[in-house]
């Protein structure tokens, strides 16, 4: 008696979960981004076995966006990761999906949907980067600050840059005066100047200040 493809499956069993659509076979990306336990790694804000599905996912090229836009809503974890590979084809449609994931109520999924989105680029998503920020998510508001950086933004983000300048989080604060580096606001340049110049006499951490040092000197020299 012949055993069928699926029996035969489940005799051998799989160690990847498969899902059928007709007569084609495919790897079920949503559980296999599932199945892995998140543990971000030294060096890295990707488990590995997920560094290695972006790498896959990023070889196979923009014929993987269907795959990826399929099982977004089904796992988490994917939503972590598709950012490592939706930013190497900026386009529209990619454009689109990180918008969406922007919103995501899980943080480091908004997160790294804001990091790429600074790769990606194009003036629709400064708004959105904005909003995103003020949800008091420290997480988003570092990768906003750093996206608006890339973007050539700062300009836009005067009340992001000030409200993050006195975060309690001293990452946050330092990427506050990273930003401000860029900042040439005439209307707004000597209060930039000003808070730049507070911290960087009385931050109580050193890189804080530091930071603070070199924003108020680039400043100075706009005036």
């Amino acid at each position: 008696m012949r055993m069928s493809a699926v029996a035969l499956l489940v005799v051998v069993g799989s160690a990847v979960p498969l899902v059928f659509a007709g007569d084609e076979r495919k790897s079920d990306l949503a559980a296999r981004c599932e199945a892995v336990t998140w543990a971000e790694p030294a060096g890295d804000h990707l488990p590995p076995e997920l560094r290695a599905i972006a790498k896959e996912l990023t070889a196979r090229g923009p014929e993987a966006i269907n795959e990826i836009e399929e099982a977004l809503p089904r796992s988490v974890n994917l939503r972590r990761t598709a950012p490592d590979a939706l930013y190497h084809w900026p386009s529209d449609r990619t454009r689109g999906l990180l918008l969406a994931q922007l919103r995501d109520p899980d943080e480091k999924a908004a997160h790294h949907a804001a990091w790429a989105l600074g790769l990606v680029g194009g003036a629709e998503v400064v708004p959105p980067l904005l909003a995103a920020a003020s949800r008091q998510d420290s997480l988003v508001v570092e990768q906003a600050l750093f996206a608006l950086q890339g973007l050539g933004a700062t300009n836009k983000a005067w009340e992001l840059i000030a409200s993050a300048a006195s975060s309690d989080k001293s990452y946050i604060r330092r990427r506050a005066f990273a930003a401000l580096e860029h900042f040439d606001r005439e209307d707004r340049l000597d209060a930039a100047i000003a808070l730049a110049a507070e911290a960087a006499l009385s931050d109580a951490d050193a890189r804080v200040k530091e930071a603070a040092a070199r924003t108020e000197r680039i400043l100075r020299s706009r005036k």
